[in-house]
């Protein structure tokens, strides 16, 4: 075996990632568990709600109709189309992405005033986050 094989003693992921009897993994990020692990990566894979969390991030709380006008602008939908556009946008947001982050533990949601709050996430989430901030961004760049 060489000095990285995991088999040996120098696997340096231990002291950072474990797991336990029922499969979630823990370490110095959090604890989490495949189910989680799957909701996140689904929340992460769209990029509107990528979007809508680094929007999040910055503002803690904003309504649901300034969060639609922000993707809408980042999406430079052109005028003509605009107003259709954002109303079937502001409804996947309603039915579709704001139920996801909800129950991804990553955001609130008040239907009655249309508040979103950002509600935080372990360490190893916001870091993945963040990643994918610098990928998007990257992206636009090009």
């Amino acid at each position: 075996m060489s000095d990285d094989d995991p088999g040996k003693g120098n696997d340096c992921n231990k002291r950072y990632l474990h797991a336990d009897s029922k499969t979630r993994w823990s370490g110095e990020y959090g604890t989490h568990g495949p189910d989680q692990l799957r909701t996140i990566f689904q929340v992460l894979a769209e990029k509107r709600r990528r979007h809508m969390l680094y929007e999040l991030r910055q503002n803690d709380v904003t309504y649901l109709d300034s969060l639609v006008d922000t993707i809408a602008t980042e999406r430079a939908i052109p005028g003509e189309e605009r107003d259709e556009k954002i109303d079937r946008l502001k409804v996947r947001m309603i039915h579709s992405d704001i139920p996801l982050l909800v129950d991804s533990g990553l955001v609130e949601y008040d239907s009655r005033s249309g508040a979103i709050r950002y509600s935080g996430a372990e360490r190893s989430v916001e870091r993945i986050l963040d990643i994918c901030a610098d990928v998007d961004r990257q992206s636009r760049e090009l």
